[in-house]
């Protein structure tokens, strides 16, 4: 179990994520959540945000579409996006809302308001009264005025309210949120801006055009409205959101098929609008408030009177739920709409007709409106296309695509059921129909869409969409959405194989082989790329021999197979490899000291002084080997035991810290800060090192734009071309998102890291995992005439190999005067496993038997574990049974027969 001479927490800890990106890292690779294509003079920008929890700035006014900017520091799906002047609103399942600079060349992050007590669903805004407000589930909807603000440098803090508007809350104000931020009829929240603008290290950046509203840095405060009680009943959750331009109404579309509006200036409610059958997914406000359009998971679109509180026409065109609706003005006369059936529809509410559009592969999740494409656009292989609007369409796949339409008919030429063409009547008699029928109906009345090929595609990585840990529980098989199946490698933090198009269960059952390992982490891939989950004391649950893993790896080839990496070929094990036999490897150790390694250094080199470039002293009063005030020690000084054996890391399939280290040796436990010292000292160039393999400087692997990832001088352990991300709670809850490389140093123990990760990463802490030993029982095989040894019962580490079980029993053997000849017998021979013996013996005497293990009745493979030879041949709790005996050439024993799981 980890420990660090301290009594054990009681407390859950908090647990520390790595997503793995794909190299591809300037393309979204999960689905698009939301879009927004803002109308700003002499530009056509559109941001898109995924549930890969990205948001990104596109320039689309061209024939193909180019990134701008990446808005990255959400730790789980962006749902939604509003835009005030220059200020980018997102949310979040990550339960916040953040602010950005939308103009920044880098995504520079401004504030994150935590005030929600669960997933943030939805955003609407008025941009003109600068109002946003944000809903989610358990029916909290709050309000926020975002108000203009000239920010002194010296600021650093900027403080405000919001509103709650639903469910109300009592006064007094006694409640806290589980973010630690009171909760009331004014709730204040309290935010900070960080000093180096964006999260993952940046500054600020280009001045983004003003579409109105305010621009700048943003205030957030609200007045007080009069308390209620509580709903008696559980109100839905949130799936939809409006706010009229005007700011004077909300609406709502919850889970329990209804639109609730509230008055945003007093709190109050003004209605409930019932009439869906299922959960309530779009809604449009007109800039009075007094008209509603509204969709939903039941299929149809409902068009309300405001004011008399009633539908009064219902649009029965979608066979599957509606979740999304636009219409390019306040008279919704033209709306167009998308849902889970894929089609997209243009419909004319006045005549009651409809057309179909386009048919995408995906359910739509998202539409955005370009009004004007101009009347020629360039299209596909430099053909023109007639202009008209453009209709850009997200779905649950990663890509977005741009649909050229004809522009709108006038009014009244569609002609209702009988005008002929591609309009089909959606009048509300049809209602009655189950949604199969309509869908015939629908697709017989229009039988062709109007566009057939996407003109524009924002193209994206197919994402993630099952896993399987394999037994090594270090190896991880995965499949995305267009059927590829890879490897990864949790330790090396990267891709290591691709498969194509085989099958998945196949592949899983091919690299199956029999391993018992701890399980010390969780994977999933709901961001689209792979995450693995650290959590103690379960992190550290995992070790292995390192002289084990350096012939795993060399068995895997070179670093970066098929997935990006930079760096150098693995270190083989040889001569000159200084490691012992017995020295262990904890996994959770070694992923936590490379996902924290700029962070370990960039608090060293805060601590220890830095000038020009290079570590100095902390001065006179720090002891040989400390780094003064950052508890890290590099080597032995008063009071201090010395440090464990040193491995290489290159030979461990690890990228090295960096050129000009001599051996490049990290210490086992201690951490690898005098690694990161001497790179300093040698007078590591920026963006220089960072390669693996032999010891020798590699070139940096270079990142978006063709600018390096490593900017400073740092031990470089992963070297991967699209760096993994770190995902970590605060104290308060409050949930975070950093890349590899955008620790500065800045982020507090305990209030950001949690103590147990700064524990093994800074103070090395001991990681013992808690079941680390097996016991096991030597016994002569019945009728072998072989003599008993004088200690039969023992107990060893379980990641012990059969060989070295082998090797001791024929050592008490010949201590009787039984010298017995030691021949592996291998299942699946490792690559670096000693060449079989042969017949002659070196003992005196010639030929001589051999020492046959075994289990249950069958032969043991040496190259099993004690803890694999109990799970697959001994099964049984009790303790582990080895029996000893001559090999009979003419009757060996049999091998174990051993299958995987679904065999």
């Amino acid at each position: 179990m980890y420990t660090n001479g301290v009594p054990p927490r009681t407390r859950k800890e908090r647990k520390v994520s790595l997503v793995f990106r794909h190299p591809s890292d300037d393309k979204h690779c999960a689905g698009v959540e939301s879009l927004l294509f803002p109308s700003v003079p002499n530009h056509k920008l559109l941001f898109t945000a995924s549930r890969d929890s990205t948001v990104k700035r596109w320039d689309v006014a061209g024939p193909e579409p180019l990134l701008e900017a990446s808005f990255e520091g959400h730790a789980d799906w962006v749902n939604d996006l509003a835009l005030i002047g220059d200020l980018l609103i997102t949310c979040s399942n990550d339960q916040t809302v953040r602010l950005w600079k939308a103009g920044s060349d880098n995504g520079q992050h401004l504030h994150t308001l935590s005030y929600h007590s669960d997933y943030v669903t939805r955003l609407a805004a008025a941009p003109a009264r600068s109002l946003v407000v944000s809903a989610g589930l358990r029916a909290e909807i709050f309000l926020l005025n975002i108000e203009p603000l000239v920010l002194v440098l010296a600021q650093a803090t900027l403080t405000g309210k919001h509103t709650q508007l639903y469910p109300r809350i009592p006064q007094p104000s006694t409640l806290s949120s589980p973010g630690g931020v009171a909760v009331g009829a004014a709730v204040h929240a309290h935010v900070t801006v960080p000093s180096g603008g964006a999260d993952d290290g940046g500054g600020g950046g280009g001045s983004f055009p003003s579409a109105g509203g305010c621009g700048g840095l943003p205030s957030v405060s609200s007045s007080s409205v009069s308390s209620n009680h509580l709903p008696k009943e559980q109100p839905g959750s949130v799936y939809a959101l409006a706010l009229n331009p005007t700011g004077t109404v909300v609406a709502a579309g919850t889970s329990e098929a209804l639109v609730r509006l509230l008055d945003p200036r007093s709190g109050k409610k003004i209605a409930k609008l019932r009439g869906h059958q299922d959960t309530v997914r779009a809604l449009l406000l007109n800039g009075d408030g007094t008209t509603l359009l509204s969709g939903a998971s039941d299929g149809t679109i409902k068009l309300w009177d405001v004011g008399m509180q009633r539908c009064v026409q219902t649009y029965t065109l979608h066979s599957d739920a509606v979740w999304s609706l636009l219409s390019p003005d306040d008279s919704f006369a033209v709306v167009y709409s998308a849902g889970r059936d894929r089609a997209l529809y243009r419909t004319y509410t006045h005549t009651r007709t409809s057309e179909l559009l386009a048919v995408e592969d995906h359910p739509v999740r998202a539409l955005a409106l370009d009004p004007d494409v101009g009347p020629e656009v360039p299209g596909r292989n430099g053909v023109p296309s007639p202009g008209g609007v453009g209709l850009w369409a997200a779905t649950s796949a990663s890509h977005v695509n741009l649909w050229v339409l004809p522009r709108e008919m006038a009014p009244g030429s569609a002609g209702g059921a009988e005008g002929g063409g591609r309009a089909f009547s959606v009048a509300r008699r049809s209602l009655g129909v189950t949604a199969n029928m309509r869908n015939r109906m629908s697709w017989e009345h229009n039988r062709q869409p109007i566009a057939r090929m996407p003109e524009a595609v924002i193209e994206g990585v197919p994402g993630l969409v099952a896993h399987e840990v394999l037994a090594d529980r270090r190896r991880v098989l995965t499949l995305d959405m267009a059927g590829d199946v890879a490897l990864w490698d949790v330790l090396r933090g990267a891709q290591i194989a691709s498969y194509g198009k085989v099958d998945f269960a196949s592949k899983a059952r091919e690299l199956w082989e029999p391993r018992s390992v701890p399980s010390w982490f969780t994977a999933d891939t709901r961001l689209g790329c792979l995450t693995v989950s650290l959590e103690p004391p379960s992190a550290f649950a995992a070790e292995e021999y390192a002289v084990c893993l350096l012939a795993q790896d060399a068995a895997q080839g070179v670093l970066g197979q098929g997935g990006g990496c930079g760096g150098g070929p693995h270190g083989a094990l040889h001569a000159t490899v200084n490691v012992s036999d017995d020295y262990k490897l904890n996994y959770g150790k070694v992923v936590l000291d490379c996902a924290f390694a700029k962070w370990r250094y960039k608090l060293a080199e805060q601590a220890a002084g830095h000038h020009n470039g290079i570590l100095t002293a902390a001065g006179p009063g720090a002891g040989p080997g400390v780094v003064a005030g950052a508890g890290l020690t590099q080597g032995p000084g008063p009071g201090l035991a010395p440090p464990p054996p040193q491995v290489p890391l290159a030979s461990l399939g690890l990228p090295s810290p960096g050129p000009g280290l001599g051996g490049q040796m990290l210490p086992g436990v201690a951490g690898g800060m005098a690694a990161a010292a001497a790179v300093a000292s040698a007078g590591g160039s920026p963006g220089a090192g960072g390669g693996g393999g032999g010891g020798g400087a590699a070139a940096v692997p270079e990142g978006v734009g063709g600018h390096p990832y490593y900017l400073d001088v740092w031990a470089k352990y992963w070297t991967c071309r699209a760096l993994p991300a770190v995902i970590c709670s605060r104290q308060d809850g409050q949930r975070w998102r950093r890349l590899l490389s955008g620790f500065d140093g800045s982020e507090a123990e305990p209030g950001e890291v949690p103590t147990w990760v700064g524990d093994v990463v800074l103070r090395g802490a001991g990681v013992t995992p808690k079941e680390a030993k097996c016991a096991f029982v030597l016994l002569p095989a019945e009728g072998s005439d072989l003599p008993a040894l004088a200690q039969s019962k023992l107990n060893a580490p379980r990641i012990l190999q059969v060989h070295k079980v082998a090797n001791y029993c024929a050592g008490k053997l010949l201590d009787q005067n039984v010298p017995l000849e030691v021949r592996p017998f291998y299942l699946r021979r490792p690559p670096t496993a000693p060449d079989c013996p042969g017949p002659e013996s070196s003992a005196p005497g010639g030929n001589c038997a051999v020492l046959e293990l075994t289990c249950n009745g069958v032969a043991v493979p040496f190259e099993m574990s004690l803890a694999t030879v109990k799970k697959f041949i001994w099964k049984k709790s009790d303790d582990l049974v080895f029996n000893y005996r001559v090999r009979n050439p003419l009757h060996p024993a049999p091998p174990p027969v051993l299958q995987g799981p679904g065999a």
